[in-house]
């Protein structure tokens, strides 16, 4: 589960060049409109890197995906 949820999270914010959390509409507060943050390149970044870890958080299941099949067949 933690594996999905990090690579959503890394594929939302490398996509979009915003921390994933933060609002991508303007917003308005009391008389005056907020614009969102804007796009970054350690953002884009941050979204790689949550990628590589939700893969490391994947690949034991594979592994484990794999091994039992090969002991079903063999």
């Amino acid at each position: 589960m933690a594996a999905v949820f990090f690579i959503w999270l890394g594929r939302r914010q490398r996509s979009t060049g915003r921390n994933a959390l933060a609002q991508t509409e303007t917003m308005r507060a009391a008389d005056r409109l907020i614009p969102p943050p804007t796009p970054s390149r350690g953002y884009r970044t941050g979204g790689c890197m949550y990628i590589v870890v939700g893969c490391v958080f994947a690949l034991p299941a594979v592994f484990n995906l794999l091994a039992a099949i090969l002991a079903l067949v063999g």
